[in-house]
């Protein structure tokens, strides 16, 4: 199993990696185009989301994710990533502080369970047009209050 990273990493990301010795576990690309990285995620085992503890958090990667027909591992807890990972049947979401926890869920994707699980559904909502005719929705509804 290999790590693949895409991007720009943080200093304390490239400290952690190279404090964990982890050899060639752990391979970056550094800055990728987004058709390059369009083309790692749907060649991807399962996609990494690393999320913050703010509760309604889901960013445009979780998205993106979401498209890419592959599983994600959220590293999220008690946030909308997290339900929303499990909402939709792509992957699981395992809180930060739970080492039991990711390590059966990279169990899981080592021994292939992970992907087997993938089972999508409800994707239609997180896809354009979705979102954006969930927000002209709402727009109707705050005009039609103010009446």
């Amino acid at each position: 199993m290999k790590l693949l990273l895409a991007g720009r990493p943080s200093v304390d990301d490239q400290r952690l990696i190279a404090e964990a010795d982890l050899g060639d576990a752990v391979e970056h690309r550094g800055l990728v185009t987004r058709d390059e990285s369009l083309s790692i995620q749907r060649g991807a085992d399962a996609l990494l989301l690393v999320t913050g503890h703010n509760r309604s958090e889901a960013t445009g990667k979780l998205f993106e994710y979401l498209a890419s027909g592959r599983p994600i591992l959220a590293l999220a807890e008690g946030n909308e990533a997290a339900r929303i990972v499990r909402e939709t049947g792509t992957g699981v979401a395992v809180g930060g502080g739970d080492p039991a926890g990711l390590r059966a869920a990279l169990a899981a994707l080592a021994d292939g369970s992970l992907e087997r699980a993938y089972a999508p559904r409800g994707l239609e909502r997180f896809r354009y047009p979705g979102p954006a005719e969930a927000v002209a929705a709402l727009i109707e509804t705050a005009i039609g209050r103010h009446r």
